[in-house]
């Protein structure tokens, strides 16, 4: 960061505290001193704000910080593990696809590289089609879009999306048992670490959840989260949503969500290990997983999975459980 950005980073960095002191109901030398520790953390520690305000930094002891997994952290994470050479295979979503195509089971075709008769053919196997930027990324511009039912139709829309740089899915449906009356494709957030000898640690397993006609999970487009148990798939939280919990059941339906058993859990760890082997030059990875009545298979790899899933809810102190590993 230059200094400029700095000192406008810190600008904004004052008034979230300002809005945090508030709802704390912090004033004078109590408000000052929230910033000042701020700042503290923030050179020290590697945390970023959000985390902060948001993500209960500002809450722990000294000794506790030491094991929190901040923004600095999680970029020493990835410049330990993940070569340069290799992140394109999980960053771009087309070669992620081609890389890991034992596990995408869903028809999908690259806008740059397709012909007529191919869309139409993707057209014609799915009722729904998912348009992806190729440039983008935390669900930011994804569309869903229905197939034209005429050939003439179809040609409109391949000619529209031969000019962008967007990869096309087929949809692809939720498994019954993780359907919680909402329209997005639930997918399971789940971390990995592979150590220096090749062993693979799975760890802090989060299920994201739609609400109500969203067709994306993602957290940042108003999704919900829940932590998962690693070992059973149960989740093992309430209901995680604009940075704080509200409540045992999903919105918009009434299944209590604590204890409720992911289906294919063990399916869903083999597939995630298996995926790590096929990639080991990038060793830490944050995979994006949806169940489905046809199995188990990976939407995307994340080289920078960010922090808000690892540490701001559910079990923490990754980075104090994780660092000799690397």
């Amino acid at each position: 960061m230059t200094p400029a950005s700095v000192i406008e980073y810190l600008k904004k960095a004052r008034k979230a505290v300002a809005g945090f002191n508030e709802r704390e109901s912090r004033h004078g030398l109590s408000a000052l001193s929230s910033y000042c520790d701020f700042l503290w953390s923030y050179v020290r520690y590697g945390c970023l704000i959000n985390q902060y305000v948001n993500g209960n930094f500002s809450k722990y002891s000294r000794f506790e910080r030491r094991k929190i997994m901040t923004y600095r952290r999680i970029c020493e994470f990835i410049n330990k593990c993940n070569s340069p050479g290799h992140i394109y295979k999980l960053e771009n979503k087309v070669e992620f696809n081609k890389h890991f195509a034992k596990f995408v089971k869903r028809s999908w075709l690259s806008s740059s590289h397709m012909t007529r008769d191919d869309f139409e053919n993707l057209c014609r196997i799915s009722d729904q089609l998912i348009v992806k930027p190729l440039d983008d990324c935390e669900g930011r511009g994804i569309e869903l879009m229905l197939p034209p039912c005429d050939i003439d139709g179809r040609n409109l829309l391949f000619e529209k999306l031969k000019d962008v740089n967007v990869i096309i899915e087929e949809r692809i449906y939720n498994h019954d048992k993780l359907v919680f009356n909402n329209k997005s494709i639930n997918t399971i957030r789940i971390n990995s670490l592979t150590d220096r000898n090749g062993r693979v640690h799975l760890f802090k397993p989060v299920l994201r959840v739609g609400v109500g006609d969203q067709f994306v999970d993602n957290y940042n487009a108003g999704g919900c989260e829940y932590a998962v148990d690693v070992n059973t798939g149960v989740i093992i939280s309430e209901c995680y949503y604009n940075y704080g919990f509200n409540g045992v059941t999903h919105p918009g339906c009434d299944i209590i969500m604590p204890g409720y058993r992911i289906p294919m859990w063990e399916e869903l760890k083999k597939t995630v290990e298996e995926a790590c082997r096929m990639i080991p030059e990038c060793r830490f990875i944050g995979w994006d997983v949806a169940i489905t009545a046809d199995g188990v298979q990976l939407i995307e790899g994340n080289h920078n999975p960010g922090n808000v899933g690892i540490e701001y809810f559910g079990e923490t102190g990754w980075y104090g459980k994780l660092k000799n590993l690397i």
